[in-house]
This record gives structure tokens, sequence and C-alpha cells, in this order.
């Protein structure tokens, strides 16, 4: 068996992702290029929000998460 695909742009890729995204209950995040942002909740009741800059460069981010500002070294990780 031979598979032949296409990669999608980034136009095609909401078109895929958004109404999963909208099904599920999951919100978005908008976050600088580079930036990954995951939210959990322990059983507890616990929020936990996970930033991760994959960017292999510092990313200045004003106003994360609707706070203050956040300076993230390349690939650092925040557990906020």
């Amino acid at each position: 068996m031979v598979f032949i695909g296409t990669a999608l742009d980034a136009e095609g890729m909401s078109a895929v992702i958004d109404p999963v995204i909208d099904a599920c209950g999951a919100e978005t995040v908008d976050s600088p290029e580079g930036v990954e942002v995951m939210r959990r909740t322990a059983d507890d009741g616990t929020l936990f929000t996970t930033v991760i800059n994959t960017a292999g460069r510092p990313v200045h981010w004003r106003h994360a998460l609707g706070g203050e500002d956040l300076d993230l070294a390349p690939f650092e990780t925040r557990i906020m």
C-alpha cells in the first residue's frame, strides 16, 4: 500500500482542527509563535498551566494568559 499526501497549509489545518477543538470543548490560547500552552486539572480541582517555549530563541509574551509579561528563554518550561 502506498500513501501519497499533501501537507496542509495553515488555513487547511484550521479547517480540520477547529471543529475538533469546538466539539471537545477545548479552549484555545493566543500565544506567541513557538510557545505551547497546556492546562490540566488535578483530581482535587487544582488547575496547572504549563507553558513551553519550543523556539530556539528567547520569547517575550506581553500580558501572558491575561496577566503579567512573561519572558521565556529558548526551550524553557514554566508551570504556573
